[in-house]
């Protein structure tokens, strides 16, 4: 009866495969899959070129990580090299960039705490001030 031996070893491969798989459940990511909500409204601006160095050139860097283990550094990078200590913005866009900038560090620090309430206070924030630039406010 090799026909029946042959059946009863795949099942046991198979109840082996399911078993282990049961056992060793895959690894969660410990990052907390943190996406900023500039790349969630504006997904288009981060495959953009936009050259290096200047504000908006490192906001878009900043807003383009996603899965960071700490994710409030790049944006704690980009503020130290783009608030300018005296508050006087390059123009409207870098200030409003300086703005969107402290509200996204809010909101890592928010999740980084496990605080996803404030978190989300934040993101509808910055939803509302997506909408006020889009509306040309």
């Amino acid at each position: 009866m090799p026909w029946a031996s042959l059946q009863r070893g795949a099942v046991v491969c198979w109840l082996a495969f399911v078993v282990a798989g049961c056992a060793a459940p895959p690894q969660e990511d410990d990052t907390g899959g943190y996406r900023s909500v500039w790349a969630d409204l504006f997904p288009r601006s981060l495959r953009q070129e936009v050259g290096s160095g200047g504000p908006y050139a490192d906001f878009i860097a900043a807003a383009a990580v996603e899965d960071a283990a700490d994710p409030r550094q790049a944006w704690r990078d980009f503020l130290r090299r783009h608030s300018p200590p005296d508050g006087d913005y390059e123009d409207a866009t870098h200030a409003r960039l300086v703005g969107w900038a402290r509200l996204e560090l809010d909101r890592a620090a928010s999740l980084v705490a496990g605080d996803e309430a404030g978190a989300e206070g934040v993101a509808q924030r910055l939803r509302a001030l997506a909408r006020k630039i889009e509306q040309g406010d």
